[in-house]
């Protein structure tokens, strides 16, 4: 075995017995053998958190619950306020900068309605992972003389201030995930000894189905969505897959079981390395998981070409904290 990829079936696909098939039809004609297979429930699928584990600093930023939680300094502030006009301090000062969950309660909306207002306004993207977007105040805002979300009070057919929403798309992206009543997930340990890049292009397919090459999963699947009666579209694209061995290794520390991530190939790789800690490896993973450059660098990589990059880094985070 050369590398070995995570994969799961998203919960909206689960309910189609036509899919799965699919998935694991084109999966073996690719050459690609299922090594483990799990299926996580609802129940247990939103009381473990898995896919804000998996999501990371992008699930914190949108469910945060206070101003400190977000990226905000000095480049985030001059951002703001060039894209909207107004002092970021006084928007905090006003509580007119929400999370995305936040935003629906305010608003009174499910996801998939906050998700529309979203796409319908735009957004800025200010940092990594913060996506800003403004909307009118909520319907309820409005009134004769009362206290607002803001705090402040407002006399009736006063102009009220626009509230500013927190990568609104979020929630509608996550809510088949905390479906407790919901099918959950089948999840998959793929091994096979095509490159990363082989395995990303033509098995998977691009993460954008529509551009995808037509005999990868995402593009058969897209082609068919009508057929199969099923949503398929940037936001929802049916499969997830680790898109290198890194990322494989740990999407493992989230959803796979300790048997299994010892016999991934680029776990071997960093057992031989003596100075490394296995009791830290998990939390150093998905500490670096986070850092975009260093997932850039590996994309694509065979485990033997990530173990020596990795092992440095590592290392070099190590020594850092440990002088």
């Amino acid at each position: 075995m050369r590398n070995r990829a995570f994969a799961y079936l998203k919960p909206h696909a689960m309910g189609s017995q036509a899919v799965v098939s699919a998935v694991g039809d084109l999966l073996a004609q690719a050459g690609v053998r299922v090594h483990g297979m799990r299926r996580i429930h609802g129940a247990e699928l939103a009381a473990g958190g898995y896919y804000d584990r998996q999501i990371g600093r992008l699930a914190r930023v949108s469910l945060a619950q206070r101003p400190e939680e977000w990226p905000l300094d000095a480049d985030v502030a001059g951002a703001f306020e060039a894209a909207f006009g107004e002092p970021l301090d006084a928007v905090l000062a006003a509580g007119r900068l929400l999370p995305a969950a936040q935003a629906l309660e305010q608003f009174g909306l499910v996801p998939d309605e906050l998700l529309l207002r979203w796409c319908l306004r735009g957004a800025e993207e200010l940092a990594l992972d913060f996506f800003v977007s403004p909307f009118e105040a909520p319907d309820h805002a409005h009134g004769h003389g009362h206290t607002c979300s803001c705090g402040h009070d407002h006399a009736h057919g006063a102009e009220q201030p626009p509230v500013y929403v927190v990568n609104g798309f979020y929630p509608a992206q996550r809510q088949g995930f905390q479906d407790a009543s919901g099918p959950g997930v089948q999840t998959f340990l793929l091994d096979f000894d095509l490159s990363w890049t082989d395995f990303n292009e033509t098995v998977i397919g691009e993460e954008e189905p529509a551009g995808a090459l037509e005999e990868s999963i995402r593009g058969y699947l897209y082609d068919r969505r009508d057929a199969l009666d099923i949503r398929i579209d940037r936001f929802d694209n049916i499969l997830y897959a680790s898109g290198s061995a890194f990322e494989a290794l740990s999407d493992q520390f989230i959803w796979g079981t300790p048997a299994l991530r010892r016999t991934d190939p680029l776990r071997q790789l960093l057992a031989r390395e003596e100075r490394l800690s296995p009791r830290k490896l998990g939390p150093e993973l998905l500490r670096l998981r986070e850092d975009a450059a260093f997932r850039a660098a590996v994309h694509g990589l065979d485990a033997e070409e990530t173990a020596p990059i990795l092992i440095e880094r590592l290392l070099q985070t190590a020594a850092a904290r440990n002088p």
